[in-house]
């Protein structure tokens, strides 16, 4: 009876570390991408809103793709980054229909800060100065102390790159 107790509760830690770290993991593959992007409907502010700017898969013709997701978690929020090259027509189309949409910003304090990935995908950078920078949308939680999400896509035409971002 002890022996089938401890394996109970050996099993039942195995299990919430393995929860732990499944839920604290930041995720790189870029092959996950439509899974996670799907699976954020369910969990992210206004999804409709907030995802909406993101393409549903992998652009076609893209290449160097870097991904990045790190799940929200107690109280840290939820980050989605995916940052490729593109050909030049299909930057230029996304550049038009962003810029149609709102304008660049280079107020990065007017709406909090804003973190990339690096090049690498290995850690956090500020962006070359050929990126514009387009924050679709912001929202301040209910004390305006904090920024609760914001999202928006970052464009270089100089290097053919577009990073769509989440910070939730």
């Amino acid at each position: 009876m002890a022996f089938i107790v401890l394996a109970l509760l050996l099993t039942g830690f195995l299990w919430f570390l393995h929860s732990f770290s499944a839920a604290t993991t930041d995720v790189t593959n870029p092959a996950r991408y439509a899974q996670i992007l799907a699976q954020l409907h369910s969990q992210v502010d206004d999804p409709a809103i907030t995802l909406a700017h993101f393409p549903p898969a992998i652009p076609p013709g893209a290449n160097n793709v870097r991904f990045f997701y790190r799940p929200h978690f107690l109280q840290g929020g939820t980050i989605l980054q995916l940052r490729c090259r593109l050909p030049a027509t299909q930057v230029n189309q996304i550049a038009a229909a962003t810029t149609a949409a709102t304008r660049p910003t280079t107020q990065r304090a007017d709406y909090g800060p804003v973190n990339f990935r690096d090049a690498a995908n290995t850690g956090w950078a500020d962006l070359p100065p050929d990126f514009q920078i387009y924050i679709l949308g912001s929202k301040m939680d209910q004390f305006g102390a904090e920024w609760k999400y914001q999202y928006g896509i970052a464009i270089s035409l100089q290097s053919n790159e577009v990073i769509y971002w989440l910070e939730n």
